[in-house]
């Protein structure tokens, strides 16, 4: 609900489209000031117009009439009758001023678009803060352009901003925000200046969404603090003031200082460093290939290297730095690969990070740097295809870039095609092909999972007024691979390589859409155009659900899996006494994981069978992380106590989300285990990445009503946000919790409360959502508890010793508190 206020805004042109009768608000630039008396849904506005390009008047319409997209306002042809002219009309809200070319960022790149930037700042491992500046080199897509519109978040504390040739100070506004999208920061621009560079100084916020600070127990040492960032899709303006956009590409310089003792690396090439007076070290690197800033990333920690090959080093803590040497080994190989593929590496050097055990991702394609998980050090190589990946990414994604998240498909999609590619030239097709077959079930069970219907489920996606990290799911990765491997069987395997090496050339340092490469498809294979029409276009590219053709991928590997899991599962437990390992030894790697994937599908193997499997196959000694995690699955839901220990020893070193999680998960329900599936991560939680939001303290405040049976009341808890931008507070509460309102103790307000998701087991998830701006604050959660509560005993005063007075007492433990 809006009150009457005064708005800076653009303003919108009004233009009749005979097409269709309606009229079309357009942005123009400029300022003005809108009043709006009431702002209720389904109600009626009257807007107050005061701009120096158009007459001073008002108009009054209904918003039933007004339909809002993230680009254009759509007003229906009645309200003609009420305008007359060009009538410049505010924006309707902060959606109205985010950029025309991409929904989720306020950047303006169509007016002034920043052509380079350096980047210059502090590390503060006590205040756990980035301290500095950024200056931005910008130049005017439009002659009369006079404002910079940057993307920050929220609690980035923007200090002030410069002209850095003349020290002047700028005029800065960051009165519009949006509570997905964070502030719009525009800054007034030099008037005399045609190539202006603007100075942002600034400090970023301790629970800054982009950076993970990590104590020295989360890292593999444990000697040291580690820092790192991780920036897509749109958490970049959580990191600097920027155009936190795809469609915006710009090279760039780094200084950056630590403590000594400690080494940062960048995605880019190191220049130089030099002791600095305040006992800190300055680091100095340069990246002369334009990148969408999402791409610009850091980690410092106390890292050693070594050199795996002409362009690449392996950077890690010591614990991890020899072991990587082994499973990269082959980096270079991949890269020649790649270049036969799609044509020169531009990029330099490509070194690759081993993250602490904690990083709770598999890997990042940052340029010249890419970002690994420990758990792909199998010590034989057999997790490699995930840095083929990331290589890929180097041209199709990094190079030829997605405009905007909408498009992502053409990074993933792209990416997990070539990579498939590559491995079949060096590992076989069979190999490329059971890897497509793996790809193909983890879509289906994506598609499953979030249903068919589901729009997010589509290749081109519509993101206004959505976080592109809510919209990230196997779609785009193993969909878009799909349809690429479509267009390959009917226009042929070596003219898709042809077409690759052409469409990296043709758009590298280039952001686009869909139809740009569409329109391309058709320019590069004019003599096949009678195949691309009979191509469903539409269906494959905007339909939600599994795609119209299911390529037949046949690969000889995936018969192993299926024969061998069908007699385990077929054979008694008297049988399997008689099996031998010879299948199981004669499989690798990915035939190994894809035996427990088949077996995990199924209703659980005896605990005896299961004991006898990980006897049989030596499976404690196994490395492999993805092949060992999911034998710790089978065990666990075999009930089969011997498989505690290594359960435990896995979840002691290992932070990746998705392993973590599902053991976990499996461990709760295994009644016999919860209590100590909880004292596990109670143990282990000091180790893991924070939650986004937590409660520091509470104060309860309640009756007990001996005749109801119940305690009514409420809870006052002290939440402090562990991440810049976490918009909920979730709590656990029984099925039988009666859950009044929750309140922003210090406002008033009341927050909105989702208790949708429930479990037989577990009960409800309470999710309240927080209010912006806010650390730290204090919701009131009013509630009264059930007569049946599991956490509470009522005793009539004839139970009682003294039969005077009723009783009652709670216990809680392992998870009754709820």
């Amino acid at each position: 609900m809006l009150s009457s206020a005064k708005v800076t805004f653009f303003c919108l042109a009004a233009l009749k489209t005979p097409a269709n009768g309606q009229l079309l608000l357009r942005r123009l630039q400029g300022t003005g000031r809108l009043l709006v008396s009431s702002w209720p849904l389904g109600g009626s506005y009257n807007i107050a117009v005061n701009n120096r390009r158009s007459n001073s008047g008002s108009v009054s319409f209904s918003n039933r009439f007004l339909r809002r997209t993230a680009r254009t306002c759509i007003l229906h042809d009645k309200l003609m009758k009420n305008l007359s002219g060009v009538l410049s009309v505010a924006a309707l809200s902060t959606m109205a001023w985010l950029s025309p070319q991409d929904p989720n960022s306020f950047s303006r790149p169509d007016e002034v678009v920043v052509k380079s930037f350096h980047w210059d700042v502090v590390v503060d491992f006590e205040a756990k803060v980035l301290r500095g500046y950024v200056d931005l080199d910008v130049r005017r897509a439009k002659p009369d352009a006079q404002f910079l519109f940057l993307d920050s978040s929220k609690d980035l504390n923007i200090k002030e901003a410069l002209c850095a040739s003349s020290g002047q100070e700028l005029d800065m506004d960051r009165s519009v925000t949006n509570e997905k999208f964070g502030v719009c920061t525009r800054i007034q621009l030099p008037l005399h200046e045609d190539h202006p560079k603007i100075r942002v100084v600034y400090e970023t916020s301790p629970t800054s969404s982009a950076l993970q600070w990590l104590t020295k127990e989360q890292t593999a040492g444990k000697h040291q603090p580690y820092l790192y960032s991780h920036s897509e899709a749109i958490h970049s303006r959580a990191l600097l003031p920027c155009q936190d956009s795809p469609n915006v590409k710009a090279n760039f310089t780094v200084n950056i200082q630590v403590p000594k003792g400690l080494i940062p690396v960048v995605s880019a090439v190191k220049v130089r460093q030099e002791e600095c007076s305040n006992g800190n070290v300055a680091f100095m690197f340069e990246q002369n290939i334009p990148v969408p800033i999402y791409l610009l990333a850091l980690a410092v920690g106390d890292l050693e290297s070594r050199e795996i090959g002409p362009c690449s080093r392996v950077w890690s803590e010591k614990e991890y730095v020899d072991q990587a040497v082994v499973d990269f080994a082959d980096t270079n190989k991949m890269l020649t690969t790649a270049e036969d593929l799609m044509g020169p590496y531009v990029w330099g050097r490509y070194d690759l990070l081993v993250l602490p055990p904690s990083f709770p991702f598999g890997g990042m394609e940052n340029p010249c740097l890419t970002f690994m998980t420990p758990t792909v050090l199998a010590g034989d190589k057999s997790l490699a295809h995930v840095v083929v990946h990331e290589i890929s990414h180097s041209w199709t994604g990094n190079l030829v870039t997605n405009k905007n998240f909408e498009h992502f498909w053409l990074n993933e999609g792209f990416t997990t095609y070539v990579e498939r590619k590559i491995l079949g030239r060096m590992f076989g097709a069979d190999h490329r092909y059971f890897r497509a077959q793996e790809g193909l079930k983890e879509l289906k069970y994506t598609i499953n999972t979030m249903g068919a219907e589901n729009p997010l489920t589509a290749l081109v996606v519509n993101l206004e007024g959505v976080d592109p990290d809510s919209s990230f799911s196997a779609v785009p990765y193993e969909k878009g691979h799909t349809f690429l491997y479509y267009l390959e069987t009917l226009l042929g395997d070596d003219s898709m390589d042809a077409f690759l090496k052409a469409y990296i050339d043709r758009f590298k340092y280039k952001s686009i859409v869909t139809d740009d490469w569409k329109s391309f498809m058709y320019e590069f294979f004019a003599n096949k155009k009678d195949i691309l029409d009979k191509v469903d276009w539409n269906t494959w590219l905007y339909s939600p659900g599994m795609p119209p053709v299911i390529p037949e991928y046949k690969s000889e590997l995936a018969v192993a899996c299926r024969v061998l899991c069908e007699k385990w599962t077929q054979a008694s437990d008297d049988d399997v006494k008689s099996f031998t390992n010879d299948e199981f030894k004669q499989m690798n790697a990915n035939q190994k994981q894809e035996f427990f994937s088949e077996l995990l599908e199924l209703p659980p193997l005896s605990s005896d069978k299961v004991a006898h499997l990980s006897s049989l196959y030596e499976m404690d000694s196994i490395i492999n992380a993805e092949i060992r995690f999911r034998w710790l699955r089978l065990g666990i839901l075999a009930r089969w106590e011997g498989i505690i220990d290594p359960v435990t020893r896995f979840i002691e070193v290992v932070g990746r989300m998705k392993f973590v999680k599902p053991l976990f998960r499996d461990l709760g329900a295994w009644p016999e285990k919860r209590k100590f599936a909880i004292e596990l991560y109670e143990r282990l939680k000091p180790g893991m990445m924070p939650d986004e939001a937590v409660a520091t303290s509470f104060h309860w405040d309640v009756t007990v009503d001996f005749d109801a049976k119940v305690l009514r009341g409420h809870v006052d808890f002290n939440v402090s946000r562990r991440k810049d931008g976490a918009k909920y507070f979730i709590l656990d509460s029984s099925i039988d919790l009666t859950i009044k309102k929750a309140t922003h103790v210090h406002s008033g307000v009341t927050l909105n409360i989702d208790r949708t998701f429930r479990h037989e087991n577990f009960g409800i998830c309470v999710q309240i959502t927080l209010p912006e701006n806010e650390p730290s604050l204090t919701i009131r959660v009013e509630y009264e508890t059930s007569p049946e509560a599991s956490a509470l005993f009522w005793l009539p005063k004839e139970t009682t010793v003294g039969k005077r007075q009723p009783f009652l007492y709670s216990r809680a433990e392992i998870i009754h508190v709820r």
